[in-house]
Order: C-alpha cells, then structure tokens, then sequence
C-alpha cells in the first residue's frame, strides 16, 4: 500500500509536463497521459486548485474565483437560461453555416426538445500571455477541476438538472483554450456526445456547442 501511495505521489508530480495551457510546444500532445496524471493527482489527494469561492451571483448567474496552485487566478460563470435566450445566436449559426445544415439539424433539435434550462460558461483568465514557463504547476488541471465544480455547484444549489445544450463564445485568437475546452468537455461531461464550432458568424469570436 505505502509503495502504491509513493507511486501516486510521484505520478502526481508531472502535472507541470502536461500543463497544457502554459507549456509553449503542445505539437504531438499526449492527451491520455495528461488525463492519467489528472486522476492521479485526484487520487493522492493533490490540491487541483488553492481556493474555489463565489463572488457573485444573480437570478442567471453564478460567478467564481479561482486560484491556482501556481498563484494565477482566473474568473468562471456559469449561466442558467431557458431556451429562447440561445434561439438569436441558433438561427444565425444555422443561416451563416447552410453547408453544415443535415449537421446541425441535430443541434437544432437538441434545442427545440429540452425541458432543462440551457448552460453558458465564461472563463477570464488573468494572464493573457501563455509562454509563462516559470508559472507552470498544473494550473491547466486547475481549471478542468474548477470548470466541473462550478458547474455542479450551481446546478445543485439552483435545484436544476444537468442540461442537454452548454455554449460558449471565445475570441479566434484563442484557439488553444477552445481546443484545451473540447477536449476537457468531451472527457468530463460525457452525456454531450455532440458539439459544433461556429467560426462565421462573427469576426472575432468563436461561437462552441455541446449537445446532447
């Protein structure tokens, strides 16, 4: 058992490899192996993140703090509407995308059928440069942690069910966190078995989909 404990610890030790969001090379990125040392690092008990805290709160929203390990801090809401808020941003994806249409067709109905409330989240990261070597700990499993446990919390605490439909913008220049975010949505939030990016309806911003 102690030398089972020895081995997590030292697994859980290469989160800095494997910090995604920081590393300056992610060409040919291991991703079974950056989600090997996140279930490790869950396992020996290794703090994902220094603090998790709401900061506020509205009829819609729920707004968090979080610190990483590393000491950099990000900003996490997660937003609870009923389908006819997403309905504008639906019907332009679905006109300025036709080619794709037998596609989304599938996204289409996924947000004509739900009962549940339909989910958008919004990540700030406070460091907009991401060659910040020295900063490395596991600051991109910080946010795949805190990511999950914002929204559990606020789905828990509204009394809500886990929705069918989540979306979210991202600037364009961002294409590393959007595919950071596929990845880490398609990984711990199974039940969205489908999802679309939206690259024409605006200039700047990307506009991501996860259905069911």
């Amino acid at each position: 058992m102690n030398d089972r404990i020895l081995e997590l610890v030292y697994e859980s030790t290469k989160a800095p490899n494997y910090d995604y969001l920081l590393i300056e090379n992610v060409d040919n990125f291991d991703w079974e192996r950056f989600w090997s040392v996140f279930y490790t690092c869950k396992q020996c008990l290794t703090p994902l993140y220094e603090s998790f805290e709401k900061v506020d709160s509205n009829k819609y929203t729920d707004l968090y703090e979080v610190v990483a390990t590393n000491g950099m801090s990000f900003k996490l809401s997660v937003s609870l509407y009923d389908k006819q808020h997403v309905y504008k941003d639906l019907l332009s994806t679905l006109s300025m995308n036709f080619d794709d249409r037998h596609f989304l067709a599938g996204l289409q109905k996924a947000v004509d059928e739900t009962d549940h409330p339909i989910i958008t989240i919004n990540f700030k990261d406070s460091q907009d440069e991401v060659k910040t070597t020295y900063k490395l700990g596991n600051y991109a499993y910080s946010v795949v942690q805190s990511i999950k446990d914002v929204i559990v919390t606020s789905l828990h605490e509204r009394n809500k069910r886990f929705p069918d439909v989540l979306y979210f913008f991202i600037l364009k220049s961002k294409q590393r966190e959007l595919d950071f975010f596929v990845k880490m949505i398609e990984r711990i939030f199974p039940r969205f078995k489908n999802y679309y990016i939206d690259e024409n309806s605006d200039n700047e911003l990307n506009l991501a989909y996860f259905y069911v």
